[in-house]
């Protein structure tokens, strides 16, 4: 067998030194002077034993292995995943095709590596203290290690893992720092929540609903828990770096992509929307002083339903209002897009008997359409004689469908019109007054000063 210090020296399969013409007697009784020598690599190496190929080859390791090399050309992509660490532990143990012993010849470890050889197995035996050492030394490491024990039929296989050593310790000293941190971001959000009280009632006063207010401060702690999260990692590294630069830290190394690193963070982000979701409920009760937090319509009187929409309009904008309206509702003319479709919708001005100023009258058809249900709406602008503001009256006939189907359904169409009064609100002024002219022009009032109407808007 190899001795220390041996290089250029090889042991052969039997097969293999008998097509070279090398027999068992050229090495029975020699010395290393006259044992026969061969040509390989560029190197003369001197023949010191041969090895039954046979046996060899049928050989098994403790992993269900041959030992020769494994053959690379057909094994290039179970090699790729096993030359990471990271994929070698999480993959399961599978087999590979080796070369076949006539194919292989045994060298020194350290001529093989000399050549640019690489390690890939490592047997060891009569190891004292091994399997506390080795759990040890799996902790750092990223591989399988097979262990056998007793010999013959009694004998067993176990196999060691590094991922299964994986573990959190010391999560549970970190309660108390996540519970300070929770309370710290608790307390700023509910003061933030108070010292914004006016800007909420304002937010209600647009039209907002309690949840979009709320949604307002949970949007407000997702940024506030990104940010520190970013920041935190970042500033993180920073210290980090000048730590090692100056070598405070000794031998120790920080692992920047640690999943730790990963956990820590998203740890610090569900905390920070945690501790939001009551300040947020708060905000949310503050828009509303009394317990009805939702829009409730009044039930229908046979196939009539007539009630006040929730929304109020200046005098100023209330033509303009009704004309950006009408564009609305005249763009669900088409049965392939929208909850509902609408035919003849016409801008006026109200008859004299009635006390509305000016009426949108439109005929719909509500989605989905199979449930046959359509409708006849009114929106009839009504003065409410303080401060020259408009309340606005809807007036809905069922003409088809069932009326629980048709009642339902509604609620739905009525919400999709309440989110254009809030788009209103976010028009811009200049485009306000072109919806005024084109108001104007649709029920026959002259402009105010008399001038020719602007142009219409896109």
């Amino acid at each position: 067998w190899f001795q220390d210090g041996d290089r250029h020296v090889c042991i052969l399969p039997d097969d293999v030194a008998e097509r070279v013409g090398i027999k068992p007697e050229h090495l029975a009784g020699k010395t290393d002077d006259e044992k026969p020598t061969i040509a390989m690599l560029g190197h003369s190496f001197r023949v010191i034993g041969l090895i039954d190929s046979e046996a060899f080859n049928a050989y098994r390791d403790i992993d269900d292995e041959k030992l020769t090399p494994v053959d690379t050309l057909q094994e290039a992509a179970k090699m790729d995943t096993q030359e990471n660490p990271d994929e070698a532990a999480k993959a399961p143990i599978q087999a590979f095709t080796h070369i076949e012993s006539s194919n292989t010849m045994l060298v020194p470890y350290e001529f093989a590596m000399g050549v640019g050889g690489t390690l890939r197995s490592i047997a060891i035996s009569h190891f004292d203290g091994f399997r506390v050492h080795i759990r040890r030394f799996m902790e750092r490491v990223a591989l399988n290690i097979f262990i056998a024990e007793g010999a013959g039929d009694d004998a067993s296989v176990e196999v060691l893992s590094s991922i299964q050593t994986t573990s959190f310790s010391g999560v549970g000293n970190l309660f108390v720092p996540i519970l300070i941190a929770a309370l710290i971001v608790l307390n700023t959000m509910t003061g933030s929540v108070y010292e914004r009280f006016r800007e909420i009632h304002i937010y209600s006063s647009v039209g907002l609903a309690p949840t979009h207010i709320g949604a307002l401060f949970l949007a407000e702690a997702c940024v506030f828990a990104t940010v520190g999260a970013v920041a935190g990692y970042l500033i993180g590294q920073t210290v980090a770096g000048v730590v090692l630069h100056f070598g405070w830290l000794g031998a120790i190394t920080l692992n920047y992509s640690s999943v730790s690193t990963i956990y820590s963070s998203l740890v610090v982000m569900v905390t920070v929307f945690l501790s939001a979701l009551y300040p947020a409920k708060k905000a949310s009760d503050m828009a509303v002083p009394d317990v009805t937090r939702r829009w409730e319509f009044p039930p229908p009187v046979g196939d009539d339903w007539q009630f006040e929409f929730p929304f109020t309009v200046g005098g100023t904008e209330i033509l303009g209002m009704y004309a950006y309206l009408t564009r609305f509702l005249q763009s669900y003319g088409e049965t392939s897009i929208g909850a509902f479709y609408t035919e003849d919708v016409v801008l006026d001005k109200a008859e004299a008997s009635h006390t509305a100023d000016y009426v949108i009258s439109a005929r719909c058809w509500l989605a989905p359409y199979d449930l046959g249900i359509s409708q006849d709406v009114r929106f009839e602008a009504v003065p409410t004689g303080e401060h020259g503001l408009y309340a606005m009256d809807v007036i809905i006939h069922r003409l088809s469908g069932d009326t629980l189907s048709w009642q339902r359904m509604n609620r739905g169409f009525l919400n999709v019109l309440r989110k254009q009064f809030l788009v209103w609100r976010t028009v811009p002024s200049g485009v306000k007054l072109q919806f005024a002219d084109e108001g104007r022009q649709a029920v026959g009032e002259p402009a105010p000063d008399g001038s020719e109407p602007e142009s219409e808007p896109a």
